[in-house]
Order: C-alpha cells, then sequence, then structure tokens
C-alpha cells in the first residue's frame, strides 16, 4: 500500500478503532491533521485556485478531508467533536526552508489551539492558523 492511501485508510482505521473509547468520553474529539492543498476553495492551496494541485498528495488529503466533514455530521448525536487543521507549508523536508516553509513550533501551534478547542466549540470545521478555511 502506497504512503497516501495510509492517509484515508489509516485516518479512518484509527478512528474506527476508539470510536467505542471516544464514544464512552464526556469531551470526545477528532482532530484530523491535513492540508488546504486537499481543499477546494483555498484561497492559499485549493483545487480552484493553484493551477498545480492535481497530485496523489493532494487528492489523497482530498478524501481525508471529506472523511473528517463527514464523520462529523455522522458522530454529532454521539457527541463526538470532528475537526480538521491544515499546519500550513511547514519546514518538514531538506529545502523546504529554502522555497518558504515555516518553522515546525509555527504549524504546530494551530495544531495544538485546535486540540485544546473548549467542549462545545463547532464540529466540521477546517482551521489553519486558528481561523476556519474553506473545504
Amino acid at each position: 500500500m502506497r504512503l497516501s492511501h495510509f492517509t484515508v485508510v489509516g485516518t479512518w482505521r484509527v478512528m474506527q478503532a476508539m470510536l467505542p473509547l471516544l464514544k464512552k468520553s464526556r469531551h470526545a474529539r477528532i482532530l484530523n491533521v491535513t492540508s488546504g492543498l486537499g481543499s477546494y476553495d483555498d484561497a492559499v492551496f485549493g483545487f480552484h485556485h493553484v493551477p498545480n494541485t492535481i497530485g496523489i498528495y493532494s487528492v489523497a488529503k482530498l478524501a481525508q478531508n471529506g472523511l473528517s466533514l463527514k464523520a462529523a455530521k455522522n458522530l454529532a448525536a454521539d457527541g463526538v467533536t470532528v475537526n480538521a487543521v491544515d499546519p500550513g507549508f511547514t519546514d518538514t523536508y531538506p529545502g523546504y526552508k529554502d522555497r518558504g516553509a515555516r518553522p515546525i513550533p509555527e504549524s504546530a501551534a494551530g495544531i495544538v489551539w485546535a486540540a485544546h478547542l473548549p467542549k462545545g466549540s463547532p464540529s466540521g470545521q477546517f482551521y489553519r492558523d486558528k481561523a476556519v478555511i474553506p473545504w
């Protein structure tokens, strides 16, 4: 199985494995780390605005984003909050910093923020830098 398959299949499998525990929790949440490259309408990375985003990574992230949104709707009655977060272009590979990627702690801050949203926060959202971005 290719790495891109793990993006959505792995996410789904972990979600399925954790659901029994999440449904028992008083503050259940699923936070999927994804990418604006899997968005249709994100002005920074989305398919609609950026012409060169049709690659397996983008399509895999699009599927992961769809899974996140669908899970949010399906698990709302169980009290499970499901959101997705895009850390932005991050310095995770050699040469990325030279292309303008930001430091890992800066990108991680948005993920940590989303993970600590208070109970009752919206479900089915897609965040980057503490702001909602389009699916």
